[in-house]
């Protein structure tokens, strides 16, 4: 559990490791706990001041694309079918951390820019994709 300005703790994929000295954190503690942006380039994380925005939604498809892309779809009730309540969520190898495994079924947080398309249902790119707490 995280603490962020002495509210109620924040769930994460991973409790803070101490490894020789050196304490490690999810890369979402940057975003959820810090308020910094980040965007994934060639596999390495780059931290900026920009805003990010967080969807979290139970998974109700997978679909595998060409070239290593990933399509999500989340909505916010485990098994909806109105697709008033579904955000597609764009993710690839190249540009997407995965912190857990995506499974439909599952509930998932995932960190993209603050931009959406304004398509039935909105449309995202997903730069980490992690576990939720209930």
């Amino acid at each position: 559990k995280y603490f962020k300005n002495r509210m109620v703790p924040l769930s994460l994929s991973a409790e803070p490791t101490i490894i020789y000295g050196r304490t490690y954190v999810p890369v979402e503690f940057f975003v959820e706990i810090l308020d910094r942006g980040l965007d994934i380039k060639e596999g390495k994380v780059h931290f900026s001041g920009e805003q990010m925005a967080i969807h979290t939604g139970y998974v109700q498809e997978v679909q595998l694309r060409d070239k290593g892309q990933i399509s999500i779809v989340i909505s916010s009730e485990e098994k909806s079918k109105d697709i008033m309540d579904q955000t597609v969520i764009h993710t690839s190898a190249d540009h997407t951390l995965f912190n857990t495994p995506v499974v439909v079924g599952d509930r998932i947080k995932v960190i993209s820019p603050p931009i959406m398309t304004m398509s039935i249902p909105g449309q995202t790119s997903g730069h980490v994709v992690y576990q939720s707490d209930l």
